[in-house]
């Protein structure tokens, strides 16, 4: 249990034994005393699955360690010579306790404790009663004691429409700044699939005294929390609240909780983004100080008084060994408290001595002596966790001065966790790049081939060696495309296939990703152009207009083989993803006159077939063979034989891949390497890119499914060589970046862009990062990291494969008719499973029209198109003047399965034949229908 909380004045608090515990500087579990030892951490408790952030909790023995994991909140207890979870103890009135939050003592000698449920069943935290003189004074939770805080499903606070947010992490905290009443206690909640903060003041009172609010949400846009929240009190009586961000930007901190207060109206559940008072609470910051991205586990030790002493943070990157932090807030110093166990055999590989943390998860402190407890589990991120694997580490706090941290921060010494393994380290191939997001790609030219490269601010350029400093390339902004047409770019493809009517010209593809993207761009390029160097000749065209593919902010291009069926003369077929949406477009016949190509869509990200719409392609994407891999938002994915998508119209799904930990990672960009001498099926370049946070580059096998991690910094160039000078292109310089200077090694930042050389046996991987995406020109750079073959011997991990056989999305495309003014074109559609409904619809000019969504048909009976106007009750609509890209969704609510109707009206002048598309959800026995619809109802 922590001390006394500061801002619950409810009488003084009595510690069982604590004279001697704190003389002695022991570690007290099952009321017996074992002796403290310094780091590294010793293997207290094994064969434990999933420890979270338990809690130390006082009984008349002495007291005991309760871990909060699989099998419940559990009390450890003695067993002959070591200490074990027993689980006849465990209660499972939190059915996934993942964090506890302990309550002062209570009148009657009992505590309340405050348990987060992570299930995904959760009705959210609950609050049980805990005992410390039952089970013959060792301490029991009282059966039956437990409740949901708060109020049972709070509608909006604790669920939507897709189902419960999983409370993951609670802790107690001070009540809203404008309560007046004495000795209220609050309760802080966040969820993992929410990114909200949620606040239950008078926590401790009855259900009806209980009110709830939502104060603030994560910093990360994405993710919510799954590894623990914490308060802090500051010795000004402040009390800031330190979150565990799950989407890879560390640890953030809402500064002054207390005076964080909801926006007006909050008990609406769409209010999510409070603003931030003038005190700076509300908006969450991450701590620049605490040198984690990948924080899991959290625990505050106390000074006797309540105010904070420490801040322990549990640093466990996927690429590197985890590490016990140690951070203070009042300095800002940060230590680092131990990344080392005593040497055990892997209980999940036997036979495999492990001298570090591995998969750490949780953290408590023994509020009493300090001592530090740290739960691990090397399958703790995976779903169907392996039962029995995990350890409870035990290291001693500092009040006997036994456990000496591996490293202590101070004003001249910043402690850094160790930097993470890498297989290669990449050299700097160029500087000055602005958000790359699509990398590399290589065209041949007579003086043998150049980079190309796609930037924010540049536009489509090639590089060459800089010639004061050969060692290095820049752009050549004599060689650029002339800004016509392409905005941003992002990953450009080369059409090995000779123009037609040329004797050497190709095609070049360029994604564009702006707000304003029209989908693809296509160059021509002359490779004996600019002197030999090879230069885009002609006026470059956007691809298939009017087919859907603009909207979407297309960033991930890949060239491969042609549908099936396709006829003979086809070349190749372009597969598109973009950052808008989780659908995968294929252009059938990019070589050919725009007006004549046609789109399909044919495939759907695995995060939009979960229900989260507008989950797309970050960066770079890649075809081997008949297979097409994409970064995801959670992970790598790979679609199966890609050329037969759709099939009867039904998407094809994306398969996650054995690539770091799907759920917990964010693929931001792949490169292919096909090349039969480097692996027998190909090998696949990942980037997990989490934001602002360090990426890890992955190489993965194709033939045995699995991965190894490749690079995950580079070597900058040496001080005071040529190459040190930053070249934005090639006739510009800039100071040097501080953050990443001369001679250092730089961690990888938004790397979005991957490209592997396949000129050559070489088999070079480029990676292209920006640490500020894009916010200030030419700050990025391109790395060249060696090919170094993928181990030999690797055991095969089964690849999941085959197609969804359950429910299954329908995407499909309608022409629409040209509209007199004030007329509709409508649509009806059946959708034979619950699911998320969007519509598309590109118009031919930017003008006055509606695009709305019903329940049912309310236009039965009526002629199509039809001089009607919008009618009341759409579930959702848009209406505007002034674009000519309509989108509508439900999302994130799921609509039950039945009839629906789609409406398409033009409030303008006359309109040409347009074009839309519906999405919808099927069950297994129910084929999508052919696309393009023609005529108005189809089921």
């Amino acid at each position: 249990m922590r001390t006394a909380l500061a801002w619950r004045e409810s009488g003084t608090r009595r510690w069982l034994r604590r004279g001697t515990i704190a003389a002695t500087s022991v570690l007290m579990i099952a009321g017996l005393a074992v002796a403290a030892s310094a780091a590294p951490g010793v293997d207290t408790v094994a064969g434990v699955t999933t420890p979270f952030n338990g809690a130390w909790l006082d009984s008349t023995d002495g007291g005991h360690y309760w871990d909060a994991g699989r099998n419940g909140l559990c009390r450890v207890d003695k067993s002959g010579d070591t200490f074990v979870e027993n689980t006849a103890t465990c209660d499972g009135q939190a059915k996934a306790p993942t964090q506890v939050a302990v309550g002062p003592e209570r009148s009657d000698g009992t505590y309340f404790l405050y348990v987060a449920d992570m299930s995904t069943a959760s009705a959210g935290p609950v609050r049980v009663t805990y005992d410390p003189t039952a089970d013959g004074g060792q301490g029991r939770i009282v059966a039956g004691s437990g409740f949901v805080v708060g109020g049972l499903n709070t509608v909006g606070f604790y669920s939507d429409a897709t189902g419960p947010f999983q409370s993951s992490s609670v802790a107690l905290g001070p009540c809203d700044a404008t309560i007046t009443t004495p000795q209220c206690t609050a309760l802080y909640v966040a969820f993992e699939r929410s990114k909200r903060i949620e606040r239950i003041n008078f926590v401790d009172q009855p259900l009806a005294s209980q009110s709830i609010e939502t104060i603030s949400k994560t910093n990360d846009i994405r993710k919510g929390v799954r590894y623990g929240i914490a308060t802090f009190r500051n010795a000004d009586g402040t009390t800031d609240l330190y979150i565990d961000e799950l989407g890879g930007e560390g640890v953030s901190t809402v500064k002054d909780i207390a005076t964080c207060q909801p926006s007006e109206g909050a008990a609406d559940p769409t209010v999510t983004n409070p603003p931030v008072n003038q005190l700076g609470g509300c908006a969450a910051t991450v701590v620049s100080g605490i040198t984690t991205n990948f924080a899991q586990g959290i625990a505050v030790q106390d000074d006797a008084d309540g105010t904070g002493r420490y801040l322990y943070v549990g640093d466990s990157p996927e690429n590197a060994s985890p590490s016990v932090l140690r951070y203070h807030p009042g300095t800002g110093f940060q230590d680092v408290v131990s990344s080392t166990v005593a040497a055990y055999d892997s209980r999940l590989n036997p036979g495999q001595v492990v001298t570090t943390y591995t998969g750490l998860g949780g953290l408590a402190v023994n509020p009493h002596n300090g001592d530090l407890f740290i739960g691990d589990d090397p399958t703790i991120a995976v779903e169907g966790a392996a039962i029995g694997v995990g350890h409870i580490f035990t290291i001693a706090g500092d009040s006997g001065g036994t456990a000496p941290a591996d490293c202590t921060g101070s004003a001249t010494n910043h402690c850094v966790p160790p930097a993470p393994p890498s297989t290669v380290t990449p050299s700097l191939y160029a500087d000055g790049v602005t958000a790359p997001a699509g990398g590399l790609t290589f065209l041949p030219s007579s003086d043998g081939g150049h980079m190309w490269l796609a930037d924010e601010s540049s536009g489509f350029c090639r590089f060459d060696v800089v010639s004061q400093a050969p060692g290095l390339h820049a752009s050549d902004p004599s060689a650029c495309d002339d800004g016509t047409v392409l905005g941003s770019g992002g990953q450009s493809v080369y059409d090995d296939s000779v123009v037609s009517g040329t004797t050497d010209e190709h095609y070049v593809y360029v994604a564009q990703n702006d707000h304003l993207s029209p989908g693809v761009v296509r160059f021509t390029y002359d490779p004996t152009a600019k002197g030999g160097a090879g230069g885009l000749v002609g006026t470059a065209v956007i691809m298939a207009p009017g087919a859907g593919l603009n909207g979407d902010r297309a960033n991930g291009l890949a060239l491969g083989p042609c549908k099936a069926g396709a006829p003979s003369t086809c070349k190749h077929s372009l597969y598109v993803g973009g950052l808008l949406d989780g659908f995968i477009r294929r252009i059938n016949n990019p070589e050919d006159d725009p007006r004549n190509q046609t789109v399909d869509v044919v495939a759907e990200t695995t995060d939009q077939k979960n229900g989260n719409a507008g989950r797309g392609i970050n960066g770079s994407i890649g075809v081997i063979g008949n297979d097409l891999y994409l970064p995801e938002d959670s992970g790598f994915t790979v679609v199966r034989n890609i050329t037969a998508c759709p099939t009867n119209n039904l998407v094809c799904p994306t398969i996650p891949l054995n690539i770091g930990t799907f759920g917990s990672i964010f693929g931001a960009g792949i490169g292919v390497d096909a090349n039969p001498l480097h692996s027998v099926a190909g090998l696949v370049y990942a980037s997990d890119s989490p934001g602002s946070a360090n990426a890890t580059i992955y190489q993965y096998d194709v033939a045995t499914n699995t991965s190894r991690v490749y690079a995950t910094r580079g070597q900058m160039p040496p001080a005071d060589t040529a190459e040190a000078t930053v070249y934005c292109t090639l006739t510009c310089t800039r100071p040097d970046d501080p953050a990443d200077p001369p001679g250092s090694q730089a961690p990888f930042k938004f790397a979005q862009g991957l490209f592997v050389d396949p000129n050559s046996d070489s088999g070079t991987v480029y990676i292209a990062d920006d640490a500020t995406a894009g916010a200030r020109g030419a700050r990025g750079h391109v790395w060249a990291a060696p090919f170094i073959p993928y181990p030999s011997g690797v055991t095969p991990v089964p690849f999941p494969g085959g197609a969804d056989p359950g429910a299954h999305t329908c995407a499909v495309t309608v022409p629409v008719p040209t509209l007199a003014t004030a007329n509709t074109y409508w649509v009806q559609f059946t959708a034979h499973d619950p699911g998320v409904l969007s519509s598309t619809w590109q118009l031919p000019v930017a003008q006055s029209a509606q695009l709305l969504l019903y329940a049912n048909n309310p236009f039965t009976g009526l002629a199509d198109p039809v001089a009607k106007g919008p009618l009341v009750n759409p579930i959702v609509k848009q209406a505007t003047t002034t674009t000519a890209a309509f989108a509508i969704t439900t999302a994130p609510t799921s609509e039950a399965a039945g009839t629906y109707t789609v409406q398409f009206f033009n409030a303008g002048k006359t309109l040409a034949a347009s074009h839309a598309t519906i999405t919808y959800s099927n069950d297994a026995g129910s084929p999508c229908p052919a696309s393009p619809l023609v005529g108005h109802v189809v089921s």
